[in-house]
């Protein structure tokens, strides 16, 4: 397939040799290429580009000397349209996104939404790419690579790869992901660890469904150490908005405690046995539980943090040596932290003694059964805090904002927020930013 050229970088080897945007890359050492990988290869010391304009193809034999940029660029960074999931996810979270029938008319404010139109596009879009997981450590499905392809990413040594592996049974993990090809999961992983690849596995866990075999998933997967890195056990996220979607409910108080016992069980086992714990419970579980949080050596090298594992933990660590650093008395002045219901207890806590309340936001967009800070909306904000007395600022998690913009899940604005609830609002990231403003 012909890659559609859409700049050229200023003096660069592309430039110098008259190629231009709007030119097609058709082939690259006579090879057609699929993506980013593809081309990076191809494009080492010599090779040829064969370049078309207005229906005329021109070949180039290049040579590129120590530090020399080709300079193209293409419509998109993987040069290939992302992959997208094929599976029916029983506990799907875009399935559970809000949709226009949930919302009222635009002359009103519906679950804190304050447009009639349905959330930003790409939170619809189910993203289910192998080369993403390589590049921005998301997990995969693996339901929609064939053997072929996945062969062909072997070749390229992407490692590590982060799988959402949710059972090996093949009966219960076709059920869940509504994919009959989903049981084919034991063949991939055992060709990519018969290849070297590091892989760290996670399992969505859903009541009545995988519950039942975690044991059996847990130490399936441990079988695949030492490229097996690391597995994190995350329970389902369950929204409002599931009319029509397979019957799922959450775990109980007493549930959660024993899927965090049992995990312990086996972190103690797999310590002894292989020098690392492998399987962590995702601190939503510990919550639910009212278990205390790891301490922080048995998360070993956090590496499953953007999993919620660990997050907590990590977070309470720093805050304790950033009080420390900055002194508990020269915190600059009275203020209002926002959180989700499930960090407030622990946050509230790190804040004793400190002139800053900690306000637990109910999660009225998505429901109440959803309490991570990440999902809390501006609508919700601006509903349960108006009118309070925040002090000199309200602090809010770097999480609850889209990553390169500062808008809401819900597309209300940062700065509609402070409009409404009249003080500045302050993005925290990392705990010190907390005691270093003015």
């Amino acid at each position: 397939m012909k890659k559609l050229i859409v700049a050229v970088e200023n003096k660069s080897v592309a430039q110098e040799l008259g190629i231009m945007p709007g030119d097609f890359l058709v082939t690259v050492n006579g090879k057609v290429i699929k993506d980013i990988f593809d081309y990076q290869i191809e494009i080492e010391d010599d090779f040829e580009l064969l370049i078309e304009r207005n229906g005329e193809q021109v070949l180039y034999e290049i040579e590129l000397d120590d530090g020399e940029e080709l300079g193209l660029c293409f419509e998109t960074w993987l040069m290939d349209e992302q992959m997208a999931c094929v599976n029916k996810c029983v506990f799907c979270f875009v399935n559970q996104m809000p949709n226009p029938r949930h919302f009222a008319s635009s002359s009103s404010t519906t679950v804190g939404l304050a447009t009639d139109k349905p959330m930003r596009e790409t939170l619809y879009f189910k993203d289910d790419d192998p080369r993403l997981s390589f590049i921005s450590g998301n997990y995969v499905t693996l339901t929609n690579v064939s053997d072929d392809e996945l062969d062909r990413l072997i070749s390229f040594r992407l490692s590590p790869l982060n799988i959402s592996v949710h059972a090996l049974n093949s009966d219960i993990r076709n059920k869940m992901m509504g994919n009959k090809k989903a049981g084919n999961i034991r063949q991939q992983l055992d060709k990519l660890y018969a290849a070297g690849i590091e892989m760290n596995f996670q399992v969505v866990l859903c009541k009545n469904l995988n519950d039942a075999v975690l044991d059996e998933t847990i130490e399936g997967l441990s079988k695949y150490l030492p490229y097996g890195k690391s597995l994190s056990v995350v329970p389902a996220g369950l929204t409002r908005f599931r009319e029509g979607l397979y019957r799922l409910e959450q775990f109980s108080k007493e549930e959660a405690a024993g899927i965090v016992e049992k995990i312990h069980v086996l972190q103690n086992k797999y310590k002894v046995a292989f020098g690392t714990r492998f399987v962590y419970a995702a601190d939503e579980l510990y919550m639910m539980s009212g278990f205390d949080l790891p301490e922080y050596d048995e998360y070993e090298e956090f590496p499953q943090l953007a999993n919620g594992v660990g997050m907590m933990r990590l977070f309470a660590d720093e805050f304790s040596k950033a009080r420390k650093l900055y002194r508990a008395d020269k915190f600059p002045c009275k203020a209002t932290a926002a959180t989700g219901e499930l960090a407030a207890p622990v946050l509230a806590q790190l804040f004793e003694g400190l002139p800053v309340k900690v306000v637990a936001i109910k999660n009225n967009f998505f429901g109440e059964s959803v309490t991570v800070s990440g999902l809390v909306t501006g609508g919700d904000l601006i509903e349960q805090l108006h009118g309070k007395n925040l002090g000199k600022c309200l602090f809010i998690p770097q999480n609850m904002l889209k990553a390169d913009e500062n808008v809401f899940l819900d597309g209300v604005t940062l700065k509609q927020v402070e409009d409404e609830l009249g003080v500045p609002i302050r993005v925290v990231c990392k705990p010190t930013e907390f005691f270093e403003y003015e």
